[in-house]
């Protein structure tokens, strides 16, 4: 992590949070999505992970 949202964090840090009790809405990932950008040298790829969830 390079720290460059560490302000943002100090910030909502300094007024507080609380819970909220809304319902989630979760997208779940079941192949991979490739996505790139040739003009920019961008590429990325979204790939599912049962291990990984919020």
């Amino acid at each position: 992590m390079d720290g460059s949202s560490l302000k943002f964090v100090e910030a909502i840090e300094a007024i507080g949070y609380e819970e909220q009790n809304a319902e989630r809405l979760y997208f779940e990932l079941t192949e991979n999505i490739p996505w790139e950008d040739e003009e920019n040298g961008i590429e990325f790829l979204a790939v599912p992970d049962d291990e990984l969830q919020s």
